[in-house]
């Protein structure tokens, strides 16, 4: 598709902005604070706000294949009221950005031969 015979681009970018509406039972406190909370208006936990993944893979023949790829994750909270803002700790979801790069050899159908640095 990109005029190179063997290259294979692929990627995927996703934004989701997912907000709590309503929570009428919510009686949380900020661990900081020891102050009531709220959870409305605030992030659905667990969900990063941006999401994203790039790569290319080189197939020169049919034996080989040859794949770098980097993949990145937005903030995201782990509690409802999304307290936990503390980063770069045990729990804490920080954003994050990483790479891999992989080779599979295979000469043979019964013979599959893989290494990954990540």
């Amino acid at each position: 598709m990109c005029g190179i015979a063997g290259l294979l681009l692929f990627g995927s970018v996703t934004y989701v902005d997912s907000r709590i509406l309503s929570d009428p039972s919510w009686a949380g406190l900020d661990p900081l604070t020891a102050k009531p909370t709220t959870v409305v208006g605030k992030r659905v936990p667990f969900v990063p706000d941006w999401r994203a993944k790039f790569g290319v893979t080189y197939r020169p023949n049919e034996s080989w294949a040859y794949t770098v790829a980097a993949r990145y994750s937005g903030k995201q909270y782990s509690t409802l009221d999304n307290t936990d803002i503390v980063p770069h700790v045990f729990g804490a979801f920080d954003n994050f950005l990483r790479g891999r790069h992989e080779g599979p050899l295979q000469s043979d159908p019964k013979f599959l031969l893989r290494f990954r640095d990540r």
